[in-house]
C-alpha cells in the first residue's frame, strides 16, 4: 500500500492545451499546466481567497483578484515557475509550459471541483484513470508482463547536478506512457531529492521509491503521461 501512496497525481482531468485546466490537489501540490504565450492564463482557487504569489525573475506580469490569478506572460520560452499562498494556509507550486495558445483557464481546488457538475460518467473516468496510473506504477516496479501493458526495455543515462539517471525500461497500456528511471546519489554525502524536482509538462504521475538516498545509493523514479 505505501507503494500506492507515493504515487503523486498531477494532472487527472483535461490536458488539452486550448481546453479548461482541473486539478483536484492538496495543499502542497505541486501543478504543472500550461500557459498561454501571447494571451492571458487565468488561475482561479475555487473559493480559496489569494494572498500572495511569490516568485524571483521578470517571466510575467500578473494581477490577484480574490481567488483569480491573471498572469500575462512576456518574452519567455522554458516553463516558468512559481508559488501561490491563499488566504487558508493553503500553498500551490507551478510549472507552467508556456504554449502560443489562445486564452486559458486553470482551476485549482477541491472546492471548485465539487461545484462543477461533472456527472457520474466523469468520475468513474476519472477513478479508471487513476486506477491505471497505479496499476502501469506496480507494473513498471515489477517489470513483469501484465494484460494490456506493454514494456521496451531502455538504456539511456543523463545527469542532473550529484543525482545520475539510467532509464531502463518504458511502459505502455491504457492510454498511459510510463517510464521507469534509476536514480544513483553520486556524491559522498546524504541527499535529499524530491519527486517535484522531475516533474515536466506533460507528466501526468509520478512516482518516487525513496527521498533520502546514502552515498551511492539508488532509488527508482517512475514519471507517467498521456500516450495512445
Amino acid at each position: 500500500m505505501r507503494s500506492l501512496l507515493l504515487v503523486v497525481i498531477l494532472v487527472c482531468y483535461n490536458l488539452s492545451a486550448s481546453a479548461e485546466q482541473n486539478f483536484s490537489v492538496g495543499n502542497n501540490a505541486t501543478i504543472v499546466a500550461i500557459a498561454s504565450k501571447q494571451e492571458i492564463t487565468r488561475i482561479n482557487f475555487g473559493g480559496q481567497k489569494v494572498a500572495a504569489l511569490h516568485y524571483i525573475g521578470n517571466e510575467f506580469h500578473y494581477d490577484i483578484k480574490e481567488s483569480d490569478v491573471y498572469l500575462k506572460i512576456l518574452a519567455q520560452e522554458k516553463p516558468i515557475n512559481f508559488f501561490v499562498r491563499t488566504e487558508n494556509g493553503r500553498t500551490y507550486k507551478f510549472i507552467l509550459e508556456v504554449k502560443d495558445i489562445p486564452a486559458t483557464q486553470i482551476f485549482v481546488g477541491k472546492e471548485h471541483l465539487k461545484k462543477q457538475s461533472f456527472g457520474r460518467a466523469r468520475s468513474k473516468k476519472v477513478s479508471l484513470f487513476k486506477q491505471n496510473i497505479s496499476q502501469l506504477v506496480r507494473v513498471l516496479k515489477s517489470e513483469e508482463s501484465h494484460l494490456g501493458f506493454a514494456l521496451n526495455r531502455q538504456d539511456k543515462k543523463s545527469k542532473t547536478g550529484n543525482v545520475s539517471m539510467h532509464k531502463v525500461l518504458i511502459g505502455k497500456g491504457k492510454g498511459l506512457i510510463g517510464e521507469k528511471i534509476i536514480l544513483q546519489n553520486n556524491s559522498e554525502e546524504q541527499l535529499r531529492i524530491n519527486s517535484y524536482d522531475f516533474a515536466e509538462p506533460g507528466f501526468a504521475a509520478i512516482y518516487l521509491a525513496k527521498n533520502n538516498l546514502s552515498p551511492h545509493e539508488r532509488t527508482i523514479l517512475i514519471r507517467i503521461k498521456r500516450g495512445m
